[in-house]
């Protein structure tokens, strides 16, 4: 009967054994799987970085090349600015020019036929620039 009682406190110890290296294991497994999740994170929060400086270099990039694009457009909005007011120059010149012709054409009646080309040539290039201006 001691032998009995021995063996059956002998296999209670080695239940309480086994059931201590089962929770040994298991908490292993969980250190490990959390050992995982941590690494996965760490991944993560590399992969979250580089997305972040590769943005950050992407809009700059883009901040750059609007700006070049918003200097381009300024320089071509002050010549075309420039242009137009050498236009309204010349339109304003030529007004002038034909005030004058048409005035002396009055006071001249017998223009000859060179004079008289050239005046057409004048209307003619007067009435072309009118046409333009209302196209644009």
């Amino acid at each position: 009967m001691a032998q009995v009682a021995k063996l059956e406190e002998e296999t209670v110890q080695q239940r309480k054994a086994v059931e201590k290296l089962k929770r040994k294991l298991e908490s292993a497994k969980k250190d490990s799987e959390a050992e995982k999740l941590r690494a996965d994170v760490r991944r993560l929060m590399i992969d979250f970085e580089a997305l972040r400086v590769s943005a950050a270099a992407s809009e700059e990039k883009l901040r750059r090349h609007m700006e070049d694009k918003r200097d381009k457009l300024n320089m071509f909005q002050a010549h075309q600015k420039s242009w137009k007011e050498g236009l309204a120059l010349k339109d304003e010149e030529l007004g002038l020019f034909t005030k004058i012709v048409e005035t002396q054409g009055q006071s001249l009646a017998g223009l000859t036929s060179e004079e008289e080309g050239l005046r057409k040539k004048l209307l003619n290039y007067k009435e072309y620039r009118g046409k333009r201006a209302l196209q644009r």
